[in-house]
């Protein structure tokens, strides 16, 4: 699966589903010895994706998007300002939504919790359009984004893919699946957002909704302002990690049991 191009994490739910297979043969009297797939090893591979927009290719991409699909565009901007996975936007409803407070509360996550977030004032104009619409639309829907049929959305619409492949350069020449851009990305490009503007990581943390502190640090090298700043701390203290000598030490003595030349 690996030389046919498939992602590593394919080939490891197939090995799961194997050996699951193997499990219950055995359990039901259909095979006997030992679960072949239990000796494959783990793969070890790194399936993080790093790809994120800066803002002025945010900017072009929302431009675009607002051109030929207009659902696309507001689901993409409500996933840069508020770092929303595209199932909680899909799964988000009127009632989910406080314009008095500007506030989105994300239901049900991934997590299994629920959490809020305010919106920007590019994402209350555009859900306040929506709103409008949906007035005096002849579907009758509790989904902000629902599909034709006025359900909930399953996926990303083909549409989304076509257009950047034809419309936009961000994937051109990217062969390494971890570079390229997807839906997802916008999640990826808010969090690197805040980073870089000095949100504290465990804001950044709370916005995007992670279970563990360890799922934001990997936007931690994004700040480097404040590892300069934690820096400044050892520049403190050069003089004595220089090997200098305070002045009231005498040249040859014993300080704290440590002898000084």
């Amino acid at each position: 699966m690996l030389d046919d191009g498939r992602a590593p994490r394919t080939a490891e739910y197939l090995i799961a589903m194997d050996r699951q297979v193997f499990n219950y043969a055995k359990d039901h009297g259909f095979f006997t010895g030992e679960n072949p797939a239990r000796k494959v090893k783990k793969l070890k591979y790194d399936n993080k994706r790093q790809r994120f927009l800066t803002p002025a290719e945010a900017d072009i991409l929302l431009k675009i998007l607002k051109k030929k699909n207009t659902n696309l565009h507001d689901m993409a901007l409500l996933s840069l300002h508020t770092g929303a996975r595209a199932g909680e936007i899909f799964g988000l409803e009127w009632t989910d939504l406080d314009f008095t407070d500007g506030k989105i509360t994300f239901r049900d996550t991934k997590n299994a919790d629920s959490r809020y977030v305010f919106m920007s004032g590019a994402v209350k104009s555009m859900l306040e359009q929506r709103r409008k619409e949906a007035d005096i639309s002849k579907i009758i829907t509790s989904y902000v984004f629902p599909n034709r049929k006025g359900h909930r959305i399953k996926d990303i619409s083909r549409a989304f893919e076509q257009i950047i492949l034809n419309d936009t350069v961000l994937n051109a020449g990217i062969t390494d699946r971890r570079q390229k851009f997807t839906f997802h990305t916008l999640r990826h490009s808010s969090a690197s957002w805040l980073v870089q503007d000095g949100t504290p990581m465990y804001m950044v943390q709370k916005q995007l909704g992670h279970k563990t502190a360890a799922m934001t640090a990997r936007y931690s090298h994004l700040a480097p302002a404040n590892l300069r700043a934690v820096t400044a701390v050892f520049d403190k203290h050069t003089g004595v990690q220089n090997g200098e000598v305070p002045v009231d030490v005498p040249d040859t003595d014993t300080h704290n049991g440590v002898g000084v030349p």
